[in-house]
C-alpha cells in the first residue's frame, strides 16, 4: 500500500509514477512490482528508490520509489 502516489507524463508518452511505501527488501531498481491503490493500479518496473528510516526512532522505515509501466 502506498501512502502517496503521483504520476506524470513526459515527452514521447513515457509515464513516471512515484510513491511511498513501507520498507520492502525486494523493491530495488530494475525489479517489476504491482501497485494497487485508488489513484493507480498496475504493474511497474522500479527505476529509483530512496530508503528512509532511523534505528534510533520509533517511526516507520519507508521507501520513496519511482517506476515506469511494465512492458
Amino acid at each position: 500500500d502506498s501512502k502517496a502516489l503521483k504520476a506524470a507524463c513526459f515527452g514521447n508518452n513515457s509515464v513516471k509514477v512515484t510513491g511511498v511505501c513501507l520498507l520492502r527488501a525486494d523493491l530495488i531498481p530494475g525489479v517489476p512490482f504491482r501497485v494497487e491503490s485508488e489513484a493507480f493500479t498496475g504493474n511497474l518496473v522500479c527505476t529509483a528508490t530512496v530508503h528512509r528510516g532511523d534505528s534510533h526512532s520509533t517511526d516507520s522505515w519507508g521507501i520513496e520509489w519511482t517506476g515506469r509501466p511494465y512492458k
